[in-house]
């Protein structure tokens, strides 16, 4: 029903503009023969044209709209809370390696678009799940300890399993 209406309303504009345009053709056909083709284009040819293949269902419009309603779902897709924990642990990850492992809220919230609050709630989450420890500073901020987050020297500086195990026998 709208694809009907909105189809019939193109073709009646484009119509009503023809006689409009017809009435104040000439005069500006002397000024400016470009512009007028121009105008002529835009406000009788494109009206009509879009009018009569909107009325007859042109396939093009189909396939745009179907692209449109595949947008729309893969935006709401993004929204999935999986798909957003997903993100915001990997955020943190990464920025929990630029900082040698170490976060703190304030840390969080600074680089991230999370208020402090909901900085807080992450990092207690990564805690839940054991991928951080807490330490308090000296000061009495807390510390958010990554595990896995090692440092090039800390990397060579590991023992193999077989070294481990020859020190301990």
């Amino acid at each position: 029903m709208k694809r009907i209406l909105g189809g019939s309303a193109l073709i009646i504009i484009g119509i009503i503009e023809i006689f409009v345009y017809r009435n104040s053709y000439e005069y500006h056909m002397v000024t400016s023969p470009k512009f007028t083709i121009l105008v002529f284009f835009l406000v009788v040819v494109a009206p009509l044209f879009c009018g009569l293949m909107i009325l007859l269902d042109f396939k093009p419009f189909t396939y745009i709209q179907s692209k449109i309603v595949s947008y729309l779902s893969n935006r709401k897709a993004k929204k999935n809370p999986l798909a957003i924990r997903r993100e915001l642990e990997k955020n943190l990850l990464k920025l929990a390696y630029t900082n040698k492992g170490v976060l703190t809220v304030v840390d969080v919230s600074l680089h991230t678009d999370l208020t402090l609050e909901a900085a807080q709630e992450a990092l207690e989450y990564m805690v839940k799940h054991s991928h951080a420890n807490i330490k308090i500073a000296q000061n009495g901020t807390v510390l958010y300890q990554f595990r896995g987050i090692l440092t090039e020297r800390e990397k060579k500086a590991d023992k193999t399993l077989d070294e481990l195990l020859e020190e301990k026998l």
